[in-house]
């Protein structure tokens, strides 16, 4: 059976008001390539229980969100807060319109008690970050829980020192779609070098 994977955080999904509470710094917006490695539990014509595996992108995940393919100007993006990682936003947006979501897809939760920075004279230029990721929309009812570590680098933004520019995650995890799956080694999240055209979180 082919299933269209979306992932869910175990932690509850904050609504796009809420998340987006307290904006204070420039906004940066990254288009994101999505990799899953899917295993899900099978048995055979004998009965056998055996591992059935699939694979799933960005593309897949924004058809099941926004329930048709994404055109040459659509995509999943990650939104953040330069002043506070903590505020952010993965949606499916077109970018002829970056201002307007299609729907809210996600958020990501950070560690920042278990950082690790790199600057120079004095200005941040990348992080290790702990991560949480949620992925989640409304016509979807998958569950599952999603763990990394994310590279993100940082460069000079609108007279502000330090705003990321790009970044990468390598994840693991599990859930139910509503069978049980594991997201096994292999699954990644490349975070695209941010968007001229985003200046803003986009409107829901």
């Amino acid at each position: 059976m082919i299933r269209i994977l979306v992932i869910s955080m175990s932690l509850s999904l904050a609504s796009p008001l809420s998340a987006l509470a307290g904006i204070t710094g420039p906004v940066t917006g990254h288009p994101l390539s999505i990799r899953l490695k899917i295993v899900h539990q099978t048995t055979n014509s004998s009965d056998d229980q055996k591992p059935e595996g699939q694979s799933r992108n960005e593309k897949d995940l924004f058809e099941a969100c926004v329930g048709t393919p994404p055109t040459k100007t659509q995509g999943v993006f990650l939104f953040l807060d330069c002043a506070d990682l903590s505020t952010n936003v993965i949606a499916a947006i077109d970018t002829t319109d970056p201002n307007t979501a299609l729907t809210q897809v996600g958020t990501l939760e950070f560690d920042m008690d278990h950082e690790v920075t790199t600057t120079k004279t004095g200005v941040v230029t990348q992080q290790a970050l702990p991560v949480q990721i949620t992925l989640s929309c409304p016509l979807s009812s998958i569950d599952a829980t999603a763990f990394g570590i994310m590279t993100l680098k940082f460069s000079e933004l609108d007279m502000v020192d330090s705003c990321p520019v790009s970044g990468s995650v390598k994840i693991i995890g599990f859930g139910d779609d509503p069978d049980p799956l594991v997201l096994n080694n292999g699954s990644s999240i490349s975070i695209g070098k941010r968007s001229d055209l985003i200046q803003n979180f986009p409107a829901f």
